[in-house]
């Protein structure tokens, strides 16, 4: 009976081992949070436009209208909106601003139109949904719609009081 359980006992490890548990940079639930979404691909914050990355996903607002760019991989595919994850500290106030798809030459932005305004927020998330909230085109770039599915960038407007540090934690897209 004590080689039955010894054997019984092997054959569960090797199935935990090779069914159960998460391979090499697997997180073991492939992105999905259990709520429809998946983590973005390569998301960081920037200290500009141009992608520069923030040192620790960590910014150090000032008082008055900051600008605080998230950098994602494209999807490839639709999606219902887009969740980001970050903390505040102390609290500031939260706008969304525009999203871009495109890189370089090759870049156009789409800017909201109006009841942009989110909260007072000391943490995320907060999610949205770019056809809905951002569907003016801002600038010269060569799209003509805004497609989900080749989004790469999303900006918030942060009205901070004083100094405060912005710290992104996540980025996802639900839906897809």
């Amino acid at each position: 009976m004590k080689k039955f359980s010894w054997i019984i006992a092997m054959f569960a490890v090797l199935a935990l081992l090779f069914v159960g548990c998460p391979g090499e940079g697997d997180n073991g639930d492939n992105g999905n949070k259990g709520n429809g979404g998946d983590v973005a691909g390569n998301w960081f914050l920037g200290t500009d436009d141009d992608g520069t990355k923030a040192a620790n996903n960590k910014l150090t607002l000032t008082e008055g209208d900051n600008y605080v760019r998230i950098f994602f991989d494209p999807p490839g595919k639709n999606f219902d909106k887009i969740k980001i994850n970050f903390t505040c500290s102390p609290g500031a106030n939260f706008s969304w601003q525009n999203v871009r798809m495109g890189t370089g030459d090759n870049t156009t932005a789409w800017g909201q139109s109006g009841n942009d305004y989110i909260d007072f927020l000391e943490a995320g998330p907060i999610e949205v949904d770019p056809l809905v909230m951002f569907t003016s085109k801002w600038g010269e770039g060569p799209a003509t719609v805004l497609i989900k599915a080749e989004l790469n960038f999303l900006c918030l407007r942060v009205t901070a009081e004083g100094s405060e540090e912005f710290t992104l934690t996540g980025v996802e897209f639900t839906g897809l």
